[in-house]
């Protein structure tokens, strides 16, 4: 066949992706959000909807570099519905879309960030190359843009095994956890008197551990690596896990927030996500109560609304109105 063709709705081209190119990706969803569209959805039964449907199609962002645009046209969307009720609303909502996106623990609704997603899923492509995966667009990489070259040093333009076949000595992370390069800099490679972009086996000779100790940088890494085993295959893991390449995990590598310490308490097991979305307003400050009016003159008094006799806020009517007390 010939490009582009269209997988999960995205269109696969060679040229950077644009907006007529991921309109699909918009259009499907709008139409999503079109069939829920109901003011009387509670704002706990939105984020449910969000969290099991709209990010189930996910799949879109997986692999393609998402246009900036068709990135905050799919956010608009989510945050439209999550405080409207529907698609298209163009007002602001009572939460900064940043802090919603947060994790639970850190303060937020857990609504992932595309914007983050898209990033954490792209690193799939850098993971597949330094695998070396058996697939034509890796094998394209390689001859067209790494040719070679290592891939962290590779000139950006408009491999690995306990038997040193794959693992690159100077680059890779292997020796005590970072590149050797990192831990000494770029002399050591000059005084190995061994290329840049060598592999692991350049120091492996006949089963055995094969340091040049010309320098005391040297005869430290010979003492080093005299306890690692080099019997085996190899491969390259995520450190944390020791596992293969995860989309979820690298999303976590983003930046994160300290705990928010009420988080235990909006959310637990069987708690009513109606309630708990209503108690997460309150802890950001974000009911739009009369007192808010009231101090930038929008009206002239702020009477409590179940009559009481006090002044409407968050803190009267939680933890001052008689009402509410005895509901």
């Amino acid at each position: 066949g010939t490009l582009p063709v269209r997988y999960l709705g995205v269109p696969l081209i060679a040229a950077r992706l644009g907006l007529k190119e991921c309109s699909a990706v918009v259009e499907q969803m709008v139409k999503r959000v079109r069939t829920w569209a109901c003011n009387y959805l509670s704002f706990g039964g939105r984020l449910q909807l969000i969290s099991s449907t709209l990010f189930s199609m996910r799949f879109s962002s997986a692999k393609p570099v998402l246009p900036a645009v068709v990135i905050e046209n799919c956010e608009q969307i989510i945050r439209s519905f999550l405080w409207f009720g529907v698609g298209d609303a163009k007002r602001a909502g009572k939460v900064a879309w940043a802090k919603v996106c947060h994790p639970k623990e850190e303060g937020g609704l857990g609504i992932k960030s595309i914007r983050a997603w898209n990033k954490a899923a792209i690193l799939q492509h850098g993971w597949d190359i330094i695998n070396e995966k058996e697939s034509v667009w890796v094998q394209w990489c390689y001859r067209v843009l790494i040719k070679n070259q290592n891939f962290w040093t590779v000139r950006i333009t408009n491999q690995c095994s306990w038997n040193g076949g794959a693992i690159t000595l100077w680059m890779d992370p292997w020796f005590r956890g970072h590149p050797i390069i990192s831990e000494y800099g770029s002399r050591v490679v000059y005084d190995a008197r061994i290329p840049l972009n060598a592999k692991l086996s350049a120091v492996i000779t006949n089963g055995q551990w094969d340091w040049p100790t010309s320098t005391w940088e040297l005869q430290v890494m010979s003492r080093v690596t005299r306890s690692i085993p080099i019997e085996g295959g190899d491969g390259i893991h995520w450190m944390a896990k020791g596992q293969g390449f995860s989309c979820k995990e690298a999303w976590g590598i983003r930046h994160t927030f300290p705990k928010a310490i009420w988080a235990d308490i909006v959310w637990f097991p069987d708690c009513i996500p109606k309630h708990s979305f209503c108690l997460w307003l309150t802890f950001h400050n974000a009911h739009r109560t009369t007192d808010k009016l009231w101090k930038f003159g929008v009206v002239a008094s702020n009477p409590c609304v179940f009559g009481c006799g006090g002044s409407e806020s968050i803190e009267h009517l939680f933890f001052e109105c008689r009402y509410t007390a005895g509901v």
